[in-house]
């Protein structure tokens, strides 16, 4: 069969949103079982494919309260204009006179939104589907914010290229399968749970129903990643959501699933049990990507710590031998930050080939600190992990934390707490940067079956981003959220550098 992975342009809001991308690991894995099988497989990206990341169309989106559906309205300014305005008025307002100016929740009561679409038309896409004679396509939703883009050109598709089968999966729709197929009758299948046992039969077109259940499955069903396959897709672009190395750099996962079961995230769902990859089949990923020229590793593993003897040290082992570099962004646990870890990744910073540039070591609200200052109660309880931040950065490693504002236990008290704790961390010499991440309700964690009811409008996808508020809590209406993420980054200035990479206000 000949067809083809299409990851959807992105969605953000130009105000509050950074742009971010990156190689899609899921897609990318699923091309290359399907072409290890013969099939014919073409990957594409809409953010970056044909100078995509640079072509950014900007509109005024606006959500009615109490109204369905959205009212769009091009915007005849570019990128780099709005961007230079709300500069300039960040450094010259207060955090309340900003967020009066520029906040996404209106008098009204209405939700509105400069957003930019990052990335190729649909019609380009169209147009290449129709070029390259594709009979399937599969289009990844893993993340909520991006439901627009990705339904969007999954129901253009339909319409201009009705013999195309679409397929869909990832973690959104996940969470709620029947939903979906309700919301959107024109797909012909959605993958619940892990679609690697599945694409094939999907694509192929080989089954009835609508929704196929995939289950969780363990690295053993994961291919190698064809790199090769990914030479058309544009990712030329480097990567803009990790310590900028300037090294040729691709995210991989070495493992997956989580053991936790953390209120806000959707990995460490019971069912999802971590899984590590065996070394023979990581010694074949570490060849290829080195094969391909590239340089660094982006690690996005939700659990990389998890029995770290016998699986993370080892496989510091495995890529100081090759040479390769590395970043972690998918999470360092802070509570496992044991002496001989940070022995062993202070070690691969010796001065041979391979350096480790970046750590992503989160303070996440834990079960029974849900009140607290998650940076100050877990810093006191784990000192000793503490200690070894300040290890890290003595070994020229790169130390970024973030802080969740909004969730639904926090108070204006404990928002200060922890702006006080994660200043007092970086002025001591612990943390290179704490950034603010706004907290989000995501369908399928506790956090959303306790608090979505607070999510100003169902239909405000944008808001499922990492800086992008979206809901009200208890304590804090969205406004105040959203003027705690300007404070944050303000009030931190003197003591922190926050770049474009990391935060929309660089």
């Amino acid at each position: 069969m000949n067809v083809a992975f299409v990851s959807p342009l992105r969605q953000v809001d130009a105000i509050h949103e950074p742009p971010r991308g990156g190689v899609q690991i899921g897609p990318a894995l699923m091309a290359s079982l399907l072409f290890n099988k013969g099939w014919k497989v073409h990957f594409l990206d809409e953010s970056v494919h044909n100078g995509g990341w640079q072509r950014r169309e900007l509109c005024v989106r606006t959500l009615w309260p109490g109204q369905r559906g959205i009212h769009e309205e091009a915007l005849n300014r570019t990128w780099g204009e709005v961007h230079e305005e709300k500069m300039y008025d960040f450094h010259k307002l207060s955090s309340t006179d900003f967020i009066k100016k520029y906040s996404a929740f209106r008098e009204d009561g209405s939700v509105q939104r400069i957003i930019a679409r990052i990335g190729i038309p649909e019609e380009e896409t169209i147009e290449y589907l129709r070029r390259h004679h594709i009979e399937a396509v599969g289009i990844p939703l893993a993340a909520s914010a991006n439901y627009l883009a990705a339904t969007s050109l999954g129901a253009r598709i339909k319409r201009e290229l009705p013999h195309v089968r679409v397929v869909m999966g990832g973690q959104h729709i996940t969470a709620d399968p029947v939903k979906f197929v309700r919301d959107n009758p024109w797909v012909d299948h959605v993958a619940e749970g892990d679609a690697i046992t599945t694409i094939e039969a999907m694509m192929a077109g080989r089954l009835k129903d609508k929704i196929v259940p995939g289950g969780f499955q363990k690295m053993e069903a994961y291919p190698v990643m064809n790199c090769d396959l990914l030479a058309d897709a544009g990712y030329s672009t480097p990567p803009t959501h990790n310590f900028p190395s300037g090294l040729k750099s691709i995210d991989w996962m070495a493992s997956r699933g989580c053991y936790r079961h953390c209120e806000f995230c959707f990995a460490g769902r019971p069912e999802q049990k971590v899984t590590q990859s065996g070394w023979d089949k990581i010694r074949q990923q570490l060849d290829h990507f080195v094969a391909c020229g590239y340089q660094e590793i982006v690690l996005q593993d939700d659990a990389i710590l998890s029995r770290p003897k016998e699986f993370f040290i080892p496989l510091l082992g495995e890529m100081k031998q090759r040479g390769l570099s590395w970043s972690d962004n998918g999470g360092v646990e802070f509570e496992s930050l044991s002496d001989e870890v940070t022995a062993a990744i202070m070690a691969y910073n010796d001065g041979r080939p391979g350096k480790c540039f970046s750590l992503y070591v989160p303070f996440n609200p834990r079960q029974g600190n849900e009140k607290q200052s998650s940076a100050g109660s877990m810093t006191t309880k784990y000192e000793n992990s503490k200690e070894n931040l300040k290890k890290l950065r003595s070994a020229k490693v790169y130390v970024l934390t973030s802080i969740m504002v909004g969730t639904p236990d926090q108070t204006h008290e404990t928002f200060a707490e922890d702006m006080a704790a994660s200043r007092k961390l970086i002025v001591d010499g612990y943390l290179d940067t704490a950034l603010p991440l706004s907290a989000t309700m995501l369908p399928g964690t506790r956090w959303f079956e306790r608090n979505g009811h607070n999510i100003v409008h169902p239909d405000d996808w944008a808001g499922y981003n990492l800086f992008s508020t979206h809901h009200n809590t208890n304590d804090m209406t969205a406004r105040k959220i959203e003027e705690g993420m300007i404070r944050w980054v303000k009030e931190s200035s003197d003591v922190q550098t926050i770049e474009a990479w990391q935060c929309a206000f660089a």
